[in-house]
């Protein structure tokens, strides 16, 4: 664990894992039961070794949004291509801004890259990478062929997820196995504790952040037993049209209300002859 910038707090959590993919409102956590899975793994195929071939190029990241995964440790991980690939491809983890090569399919021949003695990275028929029991090192952005496919954070088991929408605030709370005849203290895995946004309440000895931001995701330690996983769930800002789309826009607009003035001035201009001609008849 890196090291920490110290506030103090806290009661009790819930003991429950939360999953959201929409914005909400609430600034309390949604209670949802802890997902597990006992599905096998598929076979693995033959691997070799190369150990000299790890890089630390950093790779072009995607414009589009990456699809970001929280998993407990001692579940299992499959990642998929965005695209059928039928060539060679190669697997490829970044954290802290370094990129290290993981699987490489070439010409019928997989080299692993990197030590597993566990053999917890598979590489199946379809090419997709297999993570076998994660570990909270896992954790990071995976490429295929150097396009990004999912950002991934392994955390301990047990550990509660709470989604917070941005910009909004949120309290979190000590476990309940954490003595509560003291002030416990709070830390961060990564990053720092902004004492301006982040209040510990004497009274309940909660944690409440202020005016969420998406770096303060992370996993919350109190008295240094993993706490809580914080999900900042960004705001989608709605789509602005380019310039000329709007130019486009108005002048589409223009046109119409132009036509319908035309059409309606046509019509009023028959309507008039029309009765025009019948008063002349009619004398």
């Amino acid at each position: 664990m890196t090291d920490h910038r110290k506030v103090t707090a806290c009661n009790e959590a819930p003991r429950t894992t939360t999953t959201t993919t929409t914005r909400t409102n609430p600034t309390t956590p949604t209670k949802a039961t802890r997902q597990t899975s006992a599905a096998l793994p598929p076979k693995e195929a033959d691997v070799t070794t190369d150990k000299d071939t790890t890089t630390t190029k950093k790779q072009r990241n995607n414009k589009k949004r990456i699809i970001h995964q929280i998993v407990e440790e001692k579940t299992y991980v499959p990642l998929r291509c965005p695209h059928s690939v039928e060539g060679d491809v190669t697997w490829s983890r970044e954290r802290n801004g370094d990129t290290v090569n993981i699987l490489t399919v070439s010409g019928g021949r997989n080299v692993k890259h990197i030590d597993d003695p566990g053999r917890r990275y598979l590489l199946l028929a379809d090419k997709s990478l297999f993570i076998l029991k994660p570990v909270v090192s896992d954790s990071g952005r995976y490429f295929c062929n150097n396009e990004a496919v999912k950002d991934l954070t392994v955390i301990p088991s047990g550990t509660t997820i709470v989604p917070a929408p941005e910009r909004t605030s949120i309290t979190l709370t000590c476990p309940h196995d954490v003595g509560a005849s003291h002030v416990p203290t709070w830390t961060r895995d990564s990053g720092g504790i902004q004492p301006r946004r982040f209040d510990v309440s004497p009274v309940d000895q909660t944690l409440t952040i202020t005016d969420v931001q998406p770096g303060d995701s992370g996993l919350y330690y109190c008295d240094g037993r993993p706490a809580v996983y914080l999900n900042v769930i960004e705001a989608i800002l709605p789509e602005t049209p380019y310039p000329w789309q709007m130019c486009v826009r108005t002048v589409i607009g223009i046109l119409y209300l132009i036509i319908m003035i035309s059409i309606t001035v046509t019509t009023w201009r028959k309507a008039r002859q029309t009765e025009a001609t019948h008063s002349r008849n009619r004398k």
